[in-house]
């Protein structure tokens, strides 16, 4: 939905993205996943998340292989509307 300069500007369209947009393409592959992006899933069943990334750590593995850690926030939209709970 969008990637921001700063948490303070992604938290204020996470806070004011209520409703799913017409028209949205949802892809099954997503795009590497940056600091302070909002995105918006569709789950299999037909339900929405908008997912705040908060904080990206990258981390090596004991056998030196490259892993992050991704921090996020979430809101599930259990009943398959397209509006999202307050």
């Amino acid at each position: 939905m969008g990637e921001f300069n700063s948490l303070e500007e992604a938290r204020d369209f996470y806070d004011g993205y209520d409703k799913v947009e017409e028209g949205l393409q949802f892809e099954i592959v997503s795009d590497i996943v940056e600091l302070y992006q909002v995105w918006v899933q569709k789950t299999e069943i037909g339900n929405y998340v908008k997912l705040l990334v908060k904080d990206v750590v990258n981390l090596e593995g004991e056998n030196g292989v490259p892993f992050n850690e991704v921090v996020l926030e979430y809101t599930y939209q259990a009943d398959g509307s397209t509006n999202f709970p307050e």
